[in-house]
């Protein structure tokens, strides 16, 4: 069987290692998963493998011989492949799908003929292949995010790949289309082409990887079999520390309501929504995209028009955000790098924004060290820019900025999109602790893995309607996905 091995690979850019020692081996015909936290080390792994650097020790070896790459273009020659999770980034705008998909292709024949027939029967082919229907003459930047994924496949399938990396290729497309990935996977790997799979999708990796390496500050922490271990073994391989996580036995159907809001006009076109969360409830609204979430979250939060709601038996006005905060609700939004985070400010700015008044040295860094103590957040230092975390740091402080602000009620907005294993388990972690001391939390999510574990009610979005209530023990994930794509019985789907 022909393998792809990185044996004994060292590297560091200055005099720091990020990574030592590090051996892995990809066999054709099967799907590695190569899972860390950020920073452990993975993509540096990836750019060794791939010729875009070259390690500072170690070796590359094709079917047990020594090879070596001086660029990405020497790898292609090698039959390595990689799909970058900036899909943009591996493209060329401007021009057409055809060209893009055959960019290799031509490369590699060093040929100045250009038969627009035989290129065009060549394109749709490989396209074909990864079952993606496509006008090879429009545009790149008319193609979604998911085409333009298995336009970069089909080109690697084009150059004759023997070995294919794919980074995260499901963090940002709906249900559908990340099970439509997964069965394309399955088909390369009978096939015979060897897979790495980078994802933070723990229900995606037990799914389709045959083996799983971890990697934990720049080391091989595991390497198994995937039907040799258990979910909570990778996770602590991941983070080095024991995880307890309980579940979520409290019942909550008995509390008193904390917020309640009837007739909320939402979307034009569609009959007002109505939402009662009760004190310490976790309620996961559950919808794909374009079923009117995130429009929903805003909306809560007084970003988009005024309403009336009852809040601690209160009416409460919102017609803005500062309302909102006032009146304890919080809202981290999906897209925390553009609304929820200053990218040039520091973690103690962020972690101190509900102090006013004259500045207070001492009791803001305390309140920042308690905060990133409290979340986990890496590095340690209240000083450290928020531009140079990793995505799940980042994360972890749109959360953790709003603490000082005491909210009873917390708009999660895909909190967990883009994040690794163990930052989404600090996330649940967090939630399960406000709702224990009597916050509670709206949680938006197209995740049904998510969803039902988190949850204590789940209410199903489609179309900018609630079309379900259910509890999380009562569906399926075929079921709650089935739900959310306008089914209105369960019974059709068991």
């Amino acid at each position: 069987m022909m393998t792809f091995s990185l044996q004994n690979i060292t590297h560091h850019y200055t005099d720091v290692p990020v990574l030592q020692d590090v051996s892995m081996t990809i066999k054709k015909g099967q799907i590695h998963a190569l899972l860390g936290m950020n920073g452990a080390g993975k993509s540096t792994l990836l750019k060794i493998a791939t010729g875009e650097i070259t390690p500072v020790a170690g070796k590359l070896l094709i079917d047990e011989k020594v090879v070596s790459f001086s660029s990405p273009r020497d790898a292609k020659k090698h039959g390595i492949a990689f799909v970058t999770q900036e899909v943009d980034h591996g493209l060329v705008p401007n021009l057409s799908v055809l060209e893009n998909v055959l960019l290799d292709y031509l490369a590699m024949q060093n040929k100045t003929l250009f038969s627009k027939s035989k290129h065009a029967k060549l394109a749709e082919h490989y396209l074909q292949a990864v079952h993606v229907d496509l006008n090879i003459w429009e545009d790149i930047s008319n193609c979604s995010l998911h085409e333009k994924q298995l336009l970069l496949i089909a080109r690697a399938l084009s150059n004759n790949a023997s070995f294919l990396l794919l980074d995260e290729p499901t963090s940002s497309l709906g249900p559908r289309e990340a099970e439509n990935f997964g069965n394309l996977l399955q088909q390369l790997k009978a096939q015979g082409i060897g897979i790495v799979l980078i994802s933070h999708r723990m229900s995606e990796i037990r799914q389709y990887a045959d083996v799983v390496t971890v990697l934990r500050d720049g080391k091989v922490a595991l390497s198994e079999a995937t039907s040799a271990i258990t979910d909570q073994q990778i996770v602590e391989a991941m983070t080095g520390k024991q995880m307890t996580l309980h579940a979520n036995t409290q019942n909550k159907l008995e509390t008193p309501y904390i917020f309640q809001v009837d007739n909320l006009s939402v979307h034009r076109n569609r009959p007002p929504l109505s939402l009662h969360i009760r004190q310490g409830e976790t309620v996961v609204i559950y919808g794909l995209i374009g079923s009117g979430k995130t429009t929903l979250a805003e909306t809560l939060f007084g970003a988009r028009h005024s309403y009336v709601a009852t809040v601690n038996k209160k009416n409460v006005n919102i017609k803005t955000p500062r309302d909102a905060i006032q009146a304890k609700i919080a809202l981290v939004p999906e897209e925390r790098r553009k609304q929820g985070l200053f990218l040039s400010e520091r973690i103690t700015d962020h972690l101190n924004l509900h102090q006013s008044g004259w500045k207070q040295s001492r009791s803001e860094r305390n309140h920042a060290e308690a905060a990133i103590s409290s979340f986990r957040i890496s590095p340690n230092d209240p000083n450290a820019f928020i531009h140079s975390l990793s995505g799940g740091n980042q994360q972890k402080v749109s959360i953790a900025k709003w603490i000082g602000f005491n909210p009873n009620i917390f708009l999660l907005d895909e909190p967990t999109k883009g994040v690794d294993v163990a930052a989404k388990q600090d996330i649940f972690q967090f939630i399960k602790h406000i709702t224990a001391a009597g916050s509670s939390v709206i949680y938006f999510t197209g995740e049904q893995d998510e969803a039902l574990q988190i949850a204590d009610r789940i209410l199903v979005l489609a179309n900018g309607e609630f079309i379900g209530e259910y509890l999380p023990h009562e569906l399926s994930p075929e079921q709650l996905l089935h739900l959310s794509e306008g089914g209105h019985s369960i019974e059709s789907s068991s």
